[in-house]
């Protein structure tokens, strides 16, 4: 296993010299740079033979197509490939690994002190205070300080907002109110539901809003004929109900307020009650201030009971040969 110390890898910086190429010579070149740095630094001998077994291709290949793309990146001097930033950096590591060896024999900084009188640490060598032994970024390793000036770069309450809105636009343009304005309390409420409910993952904002457009009800088909909005999404009761299933459809349509046998149904629903109350009334009146009854204020008894409608066929049964009502009906009168 290789004992050489992690090397520095400016993600940057080699993604913008290396654009012009392809990924096979992008491979290539970094494998170079590896067998390099493995090598403590030195440059490595100019064999085409050994170069694109380092580069696992064949040699032709290597001959026709790749040498020619990376040789602008090294200097063959001496016959041998040199890269003179990482030589740079191979013997910047390596001195600051042995000044953190020696500081480490030396005992390293000093515990502190009652007096808070920090004297200069046992390690403290060529006027400079110990450091890591490496500060290099190895290319499979973020450094977390600038992590965190990306993240707070982009957690900005403006740039959260913005994106949230635009997600909104994206799936609910043309079926529910787009905001328009992003300031004061609405951006708060986005940086807050942002980062305490959706993760600060622009897809599950995004799956949010789906479910509010795959909901007839939040789309106006509902009684009221009410909409939801943007406003209301970011509301902790809308979250948890979507969440849990409160706004979904469920195996009967949403109602279609515009259905014309809908509307004929409420009309004859509302006809209904109209002429019970018409017969409630009448007979109300009926029986106010009939004379010879039982009530106080000189009325007879209330009808409180809605005639039947008579049916003409019934009544001529119940008619005799002569025209006379039957018998029956004239004892009852």
């Amino acid at each position: 296993m290789s004992q050489a110390p992690t090397m520095p890898v400016f993600t940057d910086a080699l993604v913008g010299d290396t654009t012009h190429l392809s990924a096979e010579e992008f491979g290539c070149y970094f494998l170079l740079l590896m067998a390099t740095w493995r090598n403590n630094g030195q440059p490595l001998r100019d064999d085409d033979e050994r170069l694109a077994r380092i580069c696992r291709v064949t040699k032709a290949n290597w001959r026709s197509r790749i040498r020619a793309a990376l040789v602008g990146f090294f200097t063959l001097s001496d016959g041998n490939w040199r890269q003179k930033r990482l030589e740079k950096e191979w013997n910047s590591v390596t001195e600051r690994i042995g000044i953190a060896r020696k500081n480490g024999v030396k005992g390293g900084r000093p515990k502190s002190l009652t007096d808070n009188d920090s004297p200069k640490p046992t390690g403290y060598e060529n006027q400079k205070p110990n450091g890591t032994v490496e500060k290099a970024i190895h290319i499979h390793i973020q450094d977390t300080s600038k992590a965190d000036a990306l993240e707070d770069r982009g957690d900005a309450p403006s740039t959260i907002a913005q994106t949230m809105a635009d997600v909104w636009r994206e799936e609910l343009s043309g079926v529910l109110p787009i905001p328009t304005r992003l300031r004061g309390p609405r951006t708060n409420v986005c940086v807050k539901r942002w980062r305490e409910n959706f993760g600060k993952d622009a897809e599950r904002w995004r799956a949010h809003c789906r479910a509010i457009r795959g909901s007839h009800f939040l789309c106006g088909a509902n009684e009221r004929g009410w909409k939801a909005d943007f406003d209301w999404a970011l509301t902790p009761k809308a979250i948890i109900g979507i969440e849990e299933g409160k706004y979904a459809d469920r195996d009967q349509p949403a109602p279609d307020h515009t259905d014309p046998r809908r509307q004929r149904a409420v009309a004859e629903r509302r006809s209904g009650l109209d002429t019970i109350a018409r017969y409630a009334g009448m007979a109300e009146g009926m029986g106010a201030g009939a004379p010879g009854s039982g009530d106080p204020g000189g009325g007879g008894p209330i009808i409180d009971v809605v005639p039947e409608r008579v049916d003409p066929g019934h009544a001529a049964a119940n008619l005799g040969r002569d025209g006379a009502a039957d018998p029956g009906i004239r004892d009852a009168a």
